[in-house]
């Protein structure tokens, strides 16, 4: 079986370079941004529960009210 010989032409200095650039991910699609999201979900949480736990004289209509 003969070998084939494909013409490969060499990049000249200073040209250049043509490679296409990687897509850049998505802004939602970032690990620490949905990381960062949750602390902030469960530290609102935390916070919530604090202060329905600290303030017993208020009535329990309005800690409802506040958290809706």
């Amino acid at each position: 079986m003969p070998a084939t010989v494909t013409s490969i032409t060499p990049s000249r200095p200073g040209e250049p370079d043509r490679r296409p650039t990687p897509a850049r991910r998505p802004f939602r699609d970032n690990p620490r941004l949905i990381l960062a999201g949750i602390v902030a979900l469960v530290a609102m949480l935390v916070a919530i529960l604090a202060v329905a736990n600290w303030t017993p004289r208020l009535s329990p209509d309005f800690l409802s009210e506040v958290v809706l």
